[in-house]
Parts: C-alpha cells; structure tokens; sequence
C-alpha cells in the first residue's frame, strides 16, 4: 500500500508550521450495496447497519480505478469502423486494468477484469460481509482506486416477470420481395404491430445483434432456421428449464427470427445470470454486435442519487463503446413490491428504455414507469407488450415483449441509415413517436401479490391510481414517454435525420438547422438527445495532483428551442433527463428553425443529435 509522503511548509498566522509525512492520497470511498425496503440501496460502508447480515453468501468487490476515462469515436463507427473501435477501447481498458490490479492485494476466489469500462470485479464466495469489509478495509488507502463497491452476489439475479397467455400460434404467409441486401428473398413476415411497413425491403441485412438474457437460446428452433445465430456465453444450464426457459428465444424470435421484424439480422446470446453476472454482456460486444437487446431487470433502486455500481457501468459502456442497448421498463407495476419502479438498465441514461402499452393504445397495467434516480423521462418510448403474438409460440404480455420491438425496428433502420449511436437513435425513435394513439386517461390498477398456494399472481384488494400526464417542459409523458413505436415513421423520419457537430461553450442558442418552412396549422416535433458522459477531476495543491476524482457528471441540461419566422423563441425548460422534445404547431407559415441552448453541466457532453418530423 503506497501513500504519497511530502514535507511542506505551511505559513500559518502563528507563524511557519512544518507539515510532515502529510497523506495526500484521500481514503477510497467503500459502498455497500444491499437490498431494502424498495429496492437496492447504497451506503458508505462506514454506516454501522450495513454490516448487521453475518449470513455466509457470495460476495462481489467491484474496484473502480480513477485513470482517465475513454470516449469511442461515434463518427468512426457510422464510417463502418466499430471493429477499430472497439479493438482500441479494449487495448486501453484491458491493459490498464491488468495493470492498476497489480496494487490490488485481495484475496478472491474468481476475478472479471473489464475489457471496457475501468473495473475489476472479485468475487469472494461463501463468507460473511464483515470478513469481506475487513478484507477491503485494507484497500481504503490504495493509489490508483476511485471507489469500492460490495454487494451480495444475489442482489443482481436477473429476472424476467412476463406472462405466457397460451393462445394459438402465430403462421404467416410466405410472399416473395426482391431487396433488402439479399436479391430474391422469401419474406415470412406478417407482422400487425407497430405500424410495421409491409414488404419493406429493410430486414436487418448485416446486422449484428445480442440477446442478453436469462433461459435457454434454441439455436435450432425452426424460427432461427438457416440464419446466423449464437451462443456465445451460457456456462448456466439450471435455468434452462420452468416456464420463462425459453425466454431468449421468444425474444430473438421478435426481433429477427424468420418471422421476425428484422428476419436477415444474425443473434447473438449471452446469458445475464452467469458468473460474470451483469458484465457477461462483453461477450456481446467482443462478437461485434452493433444493438443489444435487454429484456430482464437486473435489480433495482430506491435511492435518488447516481450510485449504484451497475448504473455507472452500463453507461460507462456505453461511452467507450457505442454499442446501443435497449430495455425492458419493468412490470412491476400492479405488483405488492416494489411498486412500479422502472427496473436497471433501463433506468440508466444511456441505455433506451421501452415500456409497454396495450392494443388499445393504454400503458399497460404492469408497465413499471417510476424513477428513483435523477433520469426521469423512463421509459423513453412504449410498444405493444399486452398479448403480443410471438412468431411461432403464442401470445405473451411484459415490457419484454415491447423492448424487442424496438430493437428490432433499429436493425432495419441501421441498415437503411449505418450504424447510429444512442443519441440519434434516441432522438430519431422519440421524434417519430406516434403519441396520438396512446391514452392519456387516468388508470385505477388493482395490485396483485404473489400467492403462495396457488402459484399465482391474485389480486390483494388494494389499488393503485396512475395518470399519465406531460412532464412539464419536456414533451414526454410519464407512462409512455414519446409515445409508441412507429416503424413506418421511423424509416421515412432517417432521410430528415441531420448529424449535430456542437461545440458548447456557452448558454448562447446554437442554431440546428434553419429553413424548415411550415405552414400554418402544420406540426413539428423534434426531438434533441445526448449521452451521460464522465470525466476526471484533478485536485491540486501548490501544483501537486492530490487527488483525481471520477464522476459521471450531473445530467446536462440543454433545452430544445423552435424559434418563428418573426424570431419568437419556443422552448421546452426539462432538467432530469438526456433527451427532450416539443410538439409544435405553426401559427404563421414561413421558415422555422430548430436550436439548442445549453444551460448547465454541459462542458464535458460530447455527443448530441436531433431529428425531427413534419405532418
């Protein structure tokens, strides 16, 4: 354990006072990360009740180290060079973190060294918390770590909560279409969902997609029949069996099974509830899967800061990779507990969240829209997920259904536009939104507890009242954020799609795009989004680093501006979210513009888009 010694001499109003063998290097902050009333929350481990659980478990130390953080080239990967990309992300992480883990000295059982992010996580099975908080008491003073986080392995066992509702199999209609980057192609799908555009000779040809999930991937299941599809992480087989096993491929078969929206994409699966747990989707990413789907909750919080361990590294990864990610909202929302509380990933800022919605257009019952965090416009986006027709199974219900719909319309668009990063997909899925179609109406839901007895879900007589009202300034509504899916939007909306290269210095209005002429009565929606992004803080005193803080900053605020032609500025004035938008309707025909004005914790934000939509 190195500390950094100096002498100094200090001028005091007493007179000269020598600082001797002064410790510059400040105690690593240790949290401890366990489940609560409502969910995960997370303490310093210095909090006396944290360490009343003296029951053996296995026990995950996740060591963050404070080098400066890695932002991957979004233009490159458009340029079609993610693999240069990633193979550059993986060289700097990887080397650096088998470097830093030299001045780890941790006895553990297993060790995942990140090939992405800053992180090694150690595992220490079958002990108590006290033995390991002794153990990484040893490391509070250790150079080169940021923070420590410990929690019980358990705590995030992904799990998935839809509903199988055994209704007759889908079958589809063969017809022949010439395109969509295979010459002659059968065309299985008939698909009624999601203003999905018929014949679209868009199927997600070249397309890399990963399924991080929990279950069995049937690679030979007649869905996936001559198509590009793998395993590419699942040492666990005891989940491969119950009624949920054959979650993943009721998922891959959505997104781009024969019948699927994105038929020509080939899949990728790795499953969540190994033992690299949550980072087992970097086997994802080293298969060079371009979207990856997440349709399982992996925990959830009830605190209302940016702190948990798997928040900031699912948007770390992001950043360092560009690999869009797309996930299930939850459906806890009629459920005893936790109530409703959007579910990790989804909750995370760069990760697109989707929630679901019935074939009426209602959020559906057991949507989880909640926030405990300071991101607040989950989920982004809704999509039928109430008795959706899983090509080749049945109808099921769950936000699971809804994500891969989504995932599934982005592979068409990347092939149709390239490779998009998270901001442009976002802003495009937002601006192309259908939110007429969605109801608005106060919903009285009954909540259900699981019982015992019957194996069941039933309801407990208690009920919980749910408006789906606009978030004041931001354009989004609390159950279903932009509003519904729409895939014929989406492909038309990509030839308006107009890259943003911003460079924000200053709360003065930044000009978008200018010269789009309405007429009055005419409506505009666009939508303006950007990523999470960290940094290093350096600390010094008298020219000496002594401290170098990470932090994932607070979410920049930028507000998106429609300005007239007689120069009146319209804005939306949103604070808790990365993405916002406005709906606007021209009172005066003539040429508007489209512009952005940053307002606070913008300095470090490097990656910004828009799109937008006329009608």
């Amino acid at each position: 354990m190195k500390k950094l010694i100096v002498s100094l001499i200090v001028p005091t109003v007493m007179g000269v006072v020598a600082l001797t063998n002064y410790n510059f290097h400040r105690q690593n902050e240790v949290y401890v990360e366990a489940k609560g009333s409502e969910g995960v929350e997370v303490e310093k481990a210095r909090a006396p009740r944290m360490y009343r659980a003296n029951d053996l478990a296995d026990y995950s130390v996740a060591v963050r180290f404070d080098y400066d953080s890695y932002e991957a080239d979004s233009a490159a990967i458009e340029e079609g060079e993610r693999t240069e990309v990633i193979a550059e992300s993986s060289e700097y992480h990887y080397g650096k973190n088998k470097q830093y883990a030299t001045s780890v000295d941790l006895a553990y059982d297993s060790v995942f060294v990140s090939k992405y992010s800053p992180l090694i996580t150690y595992s220490l099975n079958n002990t108590t918390l006290e033995e390991v908080m002794t153990k990484v008491e040893a490391l509070s003073y250790t150079s080169k770590i940021h923070d420590i986080h410990v929690y019980d392995e358990s705590l995030y066992e992904a799990t998935v909560g839809d509903e199988s509702l055994n209704m007759a199999t889908d079958t589809a209609t063969p017809t022949v279409i010439v395109g969509g980057g295979g010459g002659v192609t059968t065309d299985l799908r008939d698909i009624p969902y999601d203003n999905f555009p018929d014949g679209t000779l868009y199927k997600g040809y070249g397309i890399k997609v990963g399924i991080f999930d929990v279950g069995l991937f049937d690679v030979n299941h007649t869905n996936f029949a001559g198509k590009t599809v793998q395993v590419v992480y699942d040492p666990n087989t005891s989940n491969n069996i119950g009624s949920m096993a054959m979650h993943p491929t009721w998922i891959g078969s959505i997104i781009g099974g024969r019948f699927g929206i994105a038929s020509s994409t080939s899949l990728y699966f790795a499953d969540i509830n190994c033992a690299d747990k949550y980072q087992g989707i970097e086997h994802l990413i080293d298969a060079g899967c371009d979207l990856v789907n997440i349709s399982a909750s992996i925990g959830d919080i009830s605190s209302s800061t940016y702190n948990t361990d798997i928040e900031y590294y699912f948007d770390y990864l992001y950043t360092s990779t560009k690999v869009v990610m797309v996930a299930a909202s939850g459906n806890t929302l009629n459920e005893y507990s936790p109530g409703g509380f959007v579910g990790l990933p989804a909750l995370c800022a760069n990760v697109i969240s989707v929630g679901s919605i019935d074939g009426n257009g209602s959020p559906s019952d057991f949507s989880s829209y909640k926030h405990m965090n300071d991101v607040f416009n989950k989920p982004n986006l809704v999509a039928l997920g109430s008795s959706r027709v899983v090509p080749g199974f049945w109808a099921m219900s769950g936000t699971s259904m809804s994500a891969p719909a989504v995932t599934g319309a982005l592979a068409l668009l990347f092939q149709k536009r390239g490779i998009l990063d998270m901001p442009t997909a976002l802003s495009l899925l937002e601006a192309s939104a259908n939110n007429a179609i969605v109801s608005k109406e106060t919903e009285i839901i009954d909540i259900l507890a699981f019982n015992q007895d019957y194996g069941m879900y039933l309801p407990t007589g208690e009920t919980v009242t749910c408006a789906n009202n606009e978030m004041a300034g931001s354009g989004f509504y609390e159950r279903s954020g932009a509003g519904a899916l729409d895939i014929t939007r989406l492909l038309l909306l990509s030839s308006d799609f107009e890259p943003a290269a911003l460079n924000m210095t200053s709360t003065s209005y930044i000009t978008l795009l200018s010269g789009i002429n309405l007429a009055a009565g005419q409506t505009l929606t666009a939508a303006l989004s950007w990523e999470r992004t960290g940094r290093i803080i350096e600390t010094k005193f008298l020219g000496i680093v002594i401290k170098r803080t990470f932090s994932h900053d607070a979410l920049a605020n930028l507000d998106l501006a429609i300005v007239s032609p007689s120069a009146i500025i319209y804005k939306t004035n949103f604070t808790a979210s990365n993405s916002e938008m406005m709906r606007f309707i021209a009172t005066t025909t003539g040429a508007y513009s489209i512009k952005v004005k940053p307002v606070s914790n913008y300095s470090s934000v490097t990656s910004v888009n828009y799109a937008y939509w006329v009608v």
